[in-house]
């Protein structure tokens, strides 16, 4: 998606910046969601994942 964005607009430039997540409230909800899922598929361990899977509107498993 960020590729399509790039190429569709040439002008734009992007900036990825590596920010601490202590800091920033958002980021500390994004980095558990990602970890709790990571869990779920690499570990076999759904305990964490079990807490958010009702928020999850769309699940597709995209490498296995």
């Amino acid at each position: 998606m960020i590729k399509c964005a790039i190429k569709n607009n040439l002008n734009s430039k992007l900036q990825i910046k590596h920010e601490d997540s202590k800091k920033d409230g958002c980021l500390q909800a994004v980095d558990f969601i990602s970890w709790a899922i990571f869990r779920k598929y690499e570990h076999n361990d759904p305990k964490y994942y079990e807490l958010i899977k009702n928020k999850i509107t769309i699940e597709k498993v995209m490498f296995s």
